[in-house]
């Protein structure tokens, strides 16, 4: 709190620093345009007309020098576009927002480049843990067993003790994405058979501890295709986690 207000402070200051500024910038233009309109003909000089497109030039360029790159734009800036370019780190991205209930207790987001999940409440991080992923991480899951984590939004639909995994928070995928990827892929052959028949789009998918503990500890990814975390995170996180609870997987 004290670091924002101490940011909220240094941006007025600079705001009224610019401001001043700006109104100096004006003050020194609108003198100048005085003298260009008020100068006194000397003998022998030009006619009335020359006179005025003159004083034009000196105009458009005194407003170009403020205009280009001026104090207004850097002003403007402290409000505008920087403020659009430097997103609240903590905040839960607007992208993955729950459009249903965007302010709901918890949300949770694994983000699977970073190998994070990070719940946030109420739209701010409350916490985050490190996790594993399946052994093919990249990309959206697209049929059973081929390893790879799914992308997309789920939900908790279950949750439970888990004699392998200490806890297991169940998602629910396939979702309505998922269905419609694997019937395009089913119909275009590119799901892979076994003895005729092609893998299905798998499911019993979640979130759970693990058995592997060297595996886990140096972050490489050996699961099927669920998120995996330390013994001690997945005992937090279950333990505040309902069913219904949004999940968002994503790169």
């Amino acid at each position: 709190m004290a670091r924002r207000e101490f940011n909220e402070r240094r941006i007025g200051a600079h705001a009224l620093a610019l401001a001043a500024a700006f109104v100096a910038e004006l003050f020194v233009l609108s003198h100048a345009r005085a003298e260009v309109t008020t100068a006194p003909a000397s003998v022998g000089s030009t006619s009335s007309a020359a006179r005025e497109r003159n004083a034009g030039a000196v105009d458009e360029g005194a407003v170009a020098s403020v205009a280009t790159p001026s104090v207004l734009s850097r002003f403007l800036s402290l409000f505008g576009r920087e403020a659009e370019t430097a997103p609240d780190p903590r905040r839960i991205p607007e992208t993955l927002m729950d459009k249903d209930n965007p302010w709901g207790p918890l949300q949770i987001v694994v983000f699977k480049k970073e190998r994070k999940l990070k719940v946030y409440r109420f739209g701010q991080l409350d916490r985050e843990y490190s996790v594993v992923l399946g052994l093919k991480p990249d990309g959206r899951k697209r049929f059973a067993f081929d390893a790879r984590t799914p992308e997309g939004k789920y939900h908790i639909t279950g949750k439970r003790p888990h004699g392998r995994w200490q806890y297991f928070l169940a998602i629910d995928y396939p979702n309505d994405a998922d269905k419609a990827l694997y019937a395009t892929e089913l119909q275009s052959g590119l799901i892979p058979a076994l003895r005729g028949r092609p893998f299905g789009i798998g499911s019993d998918l979640g979130i759970h501890g693990n058995d592997r503990p060297q595996e886990q500890a140096s972050g490489q990814n050996w699961t099927k295709g669920c998120v995996a975390m330390g013994e001690q995170d997945i005992a937090d996180l279950y333990s505040i986690v309902e069913v219904g609870t949004p999940v968002w997987l994503v790169q």
